[in-house]
């Protein structure tokens, strides 16, 4: 198992039905991450591999699992 499809599986487990969405923040604290443009790497990474999905708002991006 490479070290994205751990990262992927942590996010699963982590994600919560009641708040589908997926929080900078939230990513930050899992991973142990000092950097916002770090989690959003991350996050961008995990789009490219389908696992999760983005939606654009404006300039305001939100994240949910594919």
């Amino acid at each position: 198992m490479t070290n994205w499809n751990v990262i992927a599986e942590t996010l699963k487990s982590k994600m919560d039905d009641k708040q589908p969405e997926i929080k900078m923040k939230d990513v930050m604290q899992w991973f142990n991450l000092a950097s916002p443009s770090v989690a959003q790497y991350y996050l961008k990474k995990l789009e490219d591999m389908g696992i999760v999905r983005r939606e654009q708002n404006g300039e305001y991006s939100k994240w949910y699992l594919a």
